[in-house]
């Protein structure tokens, strides 16, 4: 593929969300076989958070990427060059880690053998996580993404206004605008496999569970479980959307 910024994020969503199914499924496999936890395993969770919160914010960066290209398509290229693309990804990274620092050195074993954060840090650190990881890349995804949608809509009908002679499409510009709807597909999953955690973390520390009521807990377990399922099938299928996109200019005139 060309280097350009787009497939820099392209590529760069492709293996942070590789990177956080193959951890997920590292810890989903310890827990499996019970493996005892220890200082070492309780710190690699908020690793795993720090992966996870990476691809989702790669992603809202390919769409503020696209939403430049659609919209001020000048502005991006005096703004966006390759080499600015791969230091703001790695600024990303170090702003991710630095948010989640505190975590890693609160997070370790608790008497009952179990990985937990100290009391006084639980309330606060469990917003603060929720914001990060989803909130914010949601609300985000949601504004870009309603832009773009409407700026495609204002093009295609410019385009639709002019002559037939003079609305021919270069490549580029096809390849443009089949990255912006391959982006903006990925976003719509991403909010609606989203969406459910949102709503389980708003309702989750308000609801007041009877212990000895066994429907009320099974409910907002299986609520859990669906939220959890559907937030790391998101890293799945981004990185399927990542094998859609145009390889070449044959492939984007047969698009």
């Amino acid at each position: 593929m060309t280097i350009t910024t787009a497939t820099v994020y392209v590529v760069l969503l492709a293996a942070a969300d590789l990177a956080a199914l193959v951890l997920k499924v590292i810890a989903h496999q310890i827990g499996y076989h019970e493996v005892p936890n220890n200082t070492f395993l309780c710190k690699g969770d908020v690793f795993v958070q720090v992966v996870s919160c990476y691809a989702n914010w790669t992603l809202v960066l390919i769409c503020f990427e696209r939403f430049l290209a659609v919209c001020y398509p000048l502005k991006r290229n005096a703004y966006f060059t390759t080499k600015k693309a791969i230091v703001i990804a790695v600024l990303l990274g170090v702003t991710l880690c630095l948010c989640l620092l505190y975590g890693f050195i609160n997070m370790d074993k608790i008497d009952s053998g179990h990985c937990d954060y100290p009391e006084y840090a639980k309330t606060y650190w469990y917003w603060i996580t929720a914001i990060i990881y989803f909130f914010l890349p949601f609300i985000l995804l949601s504004i870009f993404t309603g832009l773009i949608i409407v700026s495609l809509r204002r093009q295609r009908k410019a385009r639709e206004a002019i002559s037939a002679a003079t609305q021919t499409m270069t490549s580029q510009a096809r390849m443009e605008q089949t990255m912006c709807i391959m982006m903006v597909c990925a976003a719509i999953v991403f909010l609606i496999l989203t969406l459910p955690t949102c709503i389980y973390h708003l309702i989750e520390p308000w609801v007041n569970i009877d212990e000895d009521n066994v429907q009320q807990r099974f409910a907002m377990e299986c609520l859990g479980q669906l939220s959890i399922s559907l937030s790391e099938a998101n890293h799945a299928v981004n990185f399927t959307f990542t094998f859609c996109l145009p390889r070449d200019s044959a492939l984007v005139l047969r698009t």
